[in-house]
């Protein structure tokens, strides 16, 4: 099954007419985990997200694509909350704890909270 990022690394490889065999050596990567990512067989590490960015100097606006397309590919997401407030993990722990009960309008609310436009 293609992901996200399955799709954008595709897309992203063909407009640069690179062969999978190349980027994956561009990455230091064998092609055959290359394209299990493409593929949706392999969960991708943010590592490999790390070496894209800085191996093809990507733009800011191509960076935020990569990383949307990584995050939704992933099926469980961590947060480091190392250098976090003893508040700011209180709001992880309870928002894990809520999120598969959260409906539609109350995500919306925290969307909008946390993109600045709290109306």
């Amino acid at each position: 099954m293609l992901t996200s990022l399955g799709k954008y690394l595709r897309t992203f490889r063909i407009q640069r007419e690179e062969l999978l065999k190349d980027m994956a050596t561009s990455l230091d990567v064998v092609p055959a985990y290359l394209s299990s990512i493409e593929n949706g067989k392999r969960s991708p590490t943010k590592k490999l997200i790390y070496k894209i960015i800085e191996t093809y100097d990507l733009t800011d606006e191509e960076i935020d694509e990569l990383n949307k397309a990584f995050y939704d590919t992933l099926d469980e997401i961590s947060l480091d909350t190392t250098y976090s407030t003893a508040m700011q993990k209180d709001l992880c722990i309870s928002f894990a704890r809520k999120f598969n009960s959260l409906d539609d309008k109350q995500i919306e609310k925290i969307k909008k909270i946390l993109e600045g436009s709290n109306k």
